[in-house]
């Protein structure tokens, strides 16, 4: 971890120092290297035109990694992007030879859209994608305007070998809509827990992204974390997943599950003759049910599906209740409607 941007300086020019001293004058003591994680506390910024970070020329120095983690502060956030300075021109500085090079690459940033989508129409080999925003800024719609957003708005940026992408910390994922992962296998999603999600923000995008990405033939697992989401929100979603999904995960979700369940059902029986929804699903996760909420719901739902349905059943509670649905009493249920589900259900120490 480096303190500040200075101290990354620092030890750039140590590591620069040290190529004459090695057998190779041409390398450097990190040029082995194959992974790399850079966490800054405090990001330095010129204040004059153009408005960007005083460590960008560095980065050009950075040796040809495979996996590249790069964690900035949220100082940008205390100026709480001002419209005196134009974010939309802010850029990491990683070189694009090394971008095409990664196969996975981890960015946790504050700053909106624009730079990410700078950094990511090079990422033609990334095959893991982590993207921690912690949004403080703009939404995406509110920077429409800006050429570059409006380009990839009209044709989505293509990420031809994405298999994995993880969105963390964000109030919005309106980027998707930005996007085409055509080879995608996993979308992990974790909002910011504080306000209930719309539309816009979560399940538009959600579906926009999935569609233009025409990754039905290799997508298999979901994962919702962290979410206020309201039931016919979240059904929006899951009415949408391919039908090849094998792992279904809702992880510290606070929702109506009765209201969700009975949404499914009525899917479930709008399709009669055409199969079950989730048809492939080999595991689903309801993890930490909050306080209030029980898995009778899912039970029945479960029931509903008849003895067709046979995947791995797994839920966790957030803390300890009275009256609680523990494992055996969902194994009974299940045995009694010849279902086919395995269950498990963690209780909290």
């Amino acid at each position: 971890m480096c303190s500040t941007t200075e101290c990354f300086w620092q030890f750039r020019d140590v590591m620069e120092s040290l190529r004459g001293d090695s057998v190779n004058a041409n390398t450097r003591p990190w040029d082995t290297l194959r992974s790399l994680s850079l966490q800054f506390r405090s990001v330095i910024y010129q204040w004059n035109v153009p408005f960007q970070p005083t460590f960008s020329p560095h980065f050009a120095h950075l040796p040809f990694v495979e996996s590249l983690k790069v964690h900035l502060s949220s100082d940008l956030n205390e100026f709480g992007e001002d419209e005196e300075y134009d974010v939309s021109r802010l850029d990491l500085g990683i070189p694009r030879s090394l971008i095409e090079h990664l196969t996975d690459l981890t960015i946790h940033c504050t700053w909106s859209v624009p730079h990410l989508l700078k950094l990511l129409q090079y990422c033609t080999n990334v095959k893991a994608l982590t993207i921690d925003m912690q949004h403080f800024g703009r939404a995406q719609w509110d920077l429409e305007t800006i050429p570059f957003v409006q380009q990839y708005l009209a044709s989505p940026l293509v990420l031809p070998n994405l298999l994995s992408l993880r969105i963390r910390e964000s109030r919005n994922v309106d980027l998707l809509q930005d996007l085409k992962a055509p080879q995608l296998v996993s979308l992990d999603i974790e909002m910011f827990p504080r306000n209930p999600v719309k539309d816009e923000e979560l399940p538009v995008p959600v579906a926009t992204f999935l569609e233009q990405s025409g990754c039905a033939p290799s997508f298999r697992s979901f994962r919702l974390g962290r979410c206020i989401i309201d039931a016919e929100q979240l059904f929006m979603i899951l009415s949408i997943l391919p039908s090849s999904l094998a792992t279904l995960t809702l992880d510290t979700l606070d929702i109506d599950l009765w209201c969700l369940c009975d949404l499914l059902k009525s899917l479930d029986t709008a399709r009669r003759g055409n199969g079950l929804c989730f048809p492939n699903l080999e595991k689903l996760e309801i993890l930490k049910v909050p306080p209030g909420h029980q898995l009778d719901s899912v039970v029945e739902y479960i029931q509903s599906r008849g003895p067709n349905s046979k995947f791995q059943f797994v839920a966790s509670y957030r803390m300890k209740e009275q009256r609680v649905l523990k494992e055996k009493d969902i194994q009974h249920s299940l045995r009694f409607a010849r279902s086919g589900v395995n269950v498990s259900v963690k209780l909290p120490d």
